[in-house]
């Protein structure tokens, strides 16, 4: 089942989203407060199903789009994924790295997917 893990950490409290599978999809900054982090939680439910796809790993201003939106964009080591909220604040990442644009947008359908349905777990302290 699809859940939302909720963590505190030594710089506050952080989350991860699971799919069904138990691999993590994508992982948040870390936040001050619970109630940020529920707030970020809250906001990847609100965000994932409606945001738009934005295929950043060529430079083409054309190609760019309105925030909420996944963002498929080139890392350090490879294709990455992010999701951006209404002020273009990045509430979430993907925690892998991707060999192809299909890879990445397969991973931003599974998050949307478990995004719609996911509970919150709350773990134990790192």
């Amino acid at each position: 089942m699809s859940k939302f893990i909720l963590r505190p950490c030594s710089y506050g409290f952080n989350f991860s989203l699971v799919g069904d599978d138990d691999q993590t999809i994508l992982r948040s900054q870390n936040y001050k407060t619970e109630d940020g982090v529920r707030r970020g939680i809250d906001s990847v439910k609100k965000w994932s199903a409606q945001a738009n796809i934005e295929d950043a790993t060529y430079d083409d201003p054309e190609r760019k789009i309105q925030c909420p939106k996944y963002q498929i964009y080139n890392g350090e080591d490879g294709i990455r994924i992010r999701l951006l909220a209404i002020n273009g604040q990045k509430i979430a990442a993907g925690v892998r790295t991707f060999a192809d644009v299909e890879a990445a947008k397969a991973t931003i359908a599974a998050a949307r997917a478990a995004a719609a349905v996911a509970g919150v777990e709350e773990a134990a302290a790192e």
